[in-house]
């Protein structure tokens, strides 16, 4: 049985968190909706973090290593990129309790650097599947949104309750909003490392 809830995308949508623990106090909790309109799944995320929007169009688009911050990520690579464009293959397993499901996804992107990926299946197994992230400023923060319409196509997959959805879309962006906040930590005390090395 295969089994694929979103991304980036931005991107797969996998249970767990980070092993690390970050500064929480810096983001906003993260907001998910799934609903099922006959065999169609919207799905819907956002949430504000303390980053500028380099740092989280930086994880937003850093596919090549992505499988070290999205846990139950086991592959994900670039096999095509221009300017403006990628195309990205993603594997990997959604946990659903004491079973799994696999699913192999290749999305086509098209960017507009630090505002918005748009992207849309262009093979795999899991169905059509169209998205949009974008990214704004608000506050001295970045906000970063997420819509996706999908459609299953394995009727016993499409027939999984919304709920199940949901949980995996947090379990993504959580994991998203965390990195953003460990490489911006570590950008400011690199600098701060290099400022004290100076003097």
């Amino acid at each position: 049985m295969r089994f694929l809830i979103s991304l980036s995308g931005v991107l797969a949508l996998l249970a767990g968190m980070p092993a690390c623990a970050q500064d929480t106090t810096a983001a906003s909790p993260v907001a998910a909706h799934v609903e099922k309109n006959g065999e169609t799944v919207t799905l819907e995320s956002e949430f504000t973090v303390a980053v500028s929007r380099e740092v989280a169009w930086q994880v937003l688009t850093d596919f090549d290593h992505m499988t070290s911050y999205i846990p139950n990520l086991s592959s994900s690579k670039i096999l095509e990129r221009t300017e403006t464009t990628m195309k990205v293959e993603q594997k990997g397993v959604v946990p659903l309790g004491i079973f799994h499901t696999s699913y192999d996804s290749i999305r086509q992107m098209e960017l507009k650097p630090m505002t918005e990926i748009r992207a849309h299946s262009v093979g795999g197994d899991s169905g059509p599947l169209s998205s949009v992230s974008t990214l704004s400023e608000k506050n001295g923060q970045t906000v970063v949104s997420y819509h996706a319409e999908w459609t299953p196509t394995s009727k016993l997959v499409g027939s999984l309750g919304t709920g199940t959805a949901r949980d995996q879309l947090l379990h993504q962006f959580t994991a998203m909003e965390q990195e953003m906040l460990r490489r911006a930590h570590k950008a400011k005390a690199d600098a701060a490392s290099d400022a004290a090395a100076t003097h």
